[in-house]
């Protein structure tokens, strides 16, 4: 019970992680759009 809940934990933080990369992805595109854009 309390292993399934470490791992249900580590999943949560797993999911989180990939939103947080997926964000700062998302950002670093829109910046380079618009340096692209400007040039």
């Amino acid at each position: 019970n309390k292993l399934v809940n470490y791992s249900q934990i580590l999943f949560l933080m797993h999911n989180n992680n990939l939103k947080v990369y997926l964000l700062l992805f998302v950002f670093w595109v829109l910046i380079l759009f618009n340096f692209l854009l400007f040039l």
